[in-house]
């Protein structure tokens, strides 16, 4: 619940009355704690049963919901089980983007036998950096990175498929 004195920042703007302040926030944070401690997961340092990027994760709960950070978070362990490149945000922002936008037509186990037949988390990594920078043409910003992702597995997901095919957005 946002405080009607915020711009819709969620109270950072140090111009808020303090009015259901305490309740901002409070459902979508406790969403996501209960998402990530089933799967025996927590936010902290980079590592096979941590995630690092608490801003990541939150703004996928913000924007897409628990249940889908839940879909991603299990789309990504079954891809490529429980390593720390497993769980970079960037990669579950990707996840996460797809199966929001073309939950119709992505399946997860399916999904997750293509992603892990096709390299490990931290070569899916390189190739959305790659990606996101145009080859190191230029820098990229984490917005970008996300983007990319979103783009290199719908293309992903669309290899090889004449059917239930998701053509990836340049923008979202």
């Amino acid at each position: 619940m946002v405080c009607p004195d915020c711009p819709g920042c969620g109270c950072y703007t140090g111009r808020c009355s303090g009015w259901r302040h305490g309740e901002y926030g409070a459902d979508q944070n406790d969403d996501t704690e209960a998402v990530i401690t089933s799967h025996g997961l927590k936010m902290g340092n980079k590592s096979a049963n941590q995630i690092r990027g608490v801003k990541g994760v939150v703004k996928i709960v913000d924007m897409y919901g628990a249940d889908i950070l839940d879909d991603a978070l299990t789309l990504a362990e079954k891809a490529w089980n429980r390593t720390p490149e497993t769980w970079d945000s960037v990669i579950l922002t990707g996840l996460a983007m797809v199966l929001y936008k073309h939950s119709d037509v992505v399946k997860i186990d399916d999904f997750a036998k293509k992603l892990g037949s096709s390299g490990e988390a931290y070569q899916w990594l390189g190739k959305i950096r790659t990606a996101a920078t145009g080859g190191g043409a230029h820098g990229d910003g984490t917005g970008g990175r996300n983007l990319a992702a979103y783009n290199v597995f719908a293309n992903e997901w669309d290899r090889g498929r004449k059917l239930n095919r998701i053509k990836p957005k340049s923008e979202f």
